[in-house]
């Protein structure tokens, strides 16, 4: 169970950070 949960973490911070980075790209993009 507990190797479920911790998979289900690195999951979700994976999705978290590549969303962060797509944010980050459409920032810089209406900055120019």
């Amino acid at each position: 169970m507990l190797i479920v949960v911790m998979a289900t973490y690195l999951f979700f911070n994976l999705v978290i950070s590549l969303a962060m980075n797509q944010l980050n790209k459409r920032v810089k993009i209406q900055e120019r």
